[in-house]
């Protein structure tokens, strides 16, 4: 029973190895790059990177210039509202 267990103990560990990224993928964007187009540290950032990677898992963001952009437009409704 021991060697069955073990066996897919390490099946299990190379799955989740291989499709990890793919199931919890880094943010596009960090902090270092929101303060890069104006955002200051604070709560405001993390609400604005919170919303990035929401967006980023449900595919509504697709790439890292596309973070930056809706980054800009959701600094810019902040600032105005």
């Amino acid at each position: 029973v021991y060697d069955n267990t073990e066996s897919a103990r390490k099946q299990f560990e190379k799955i989740i190895e291989k499709f990890k990224d793919s199931l919890c993928p880094p943010p596009y964007i960090d902090g270092g790059i929101l303060a890069s187009i104006g955002i200051k540290p604070g709560p405001l950032m993390g609400k604005i990177l919170d919303e990035l990677y929401r967006k980023q898992l449900n595919e509504e963001i697709r790439t890292r210039e596309e973070a930056v952009e809706e980054g800009k437009r959701m600094r810019d409704s902040f600032i105005t509202s």
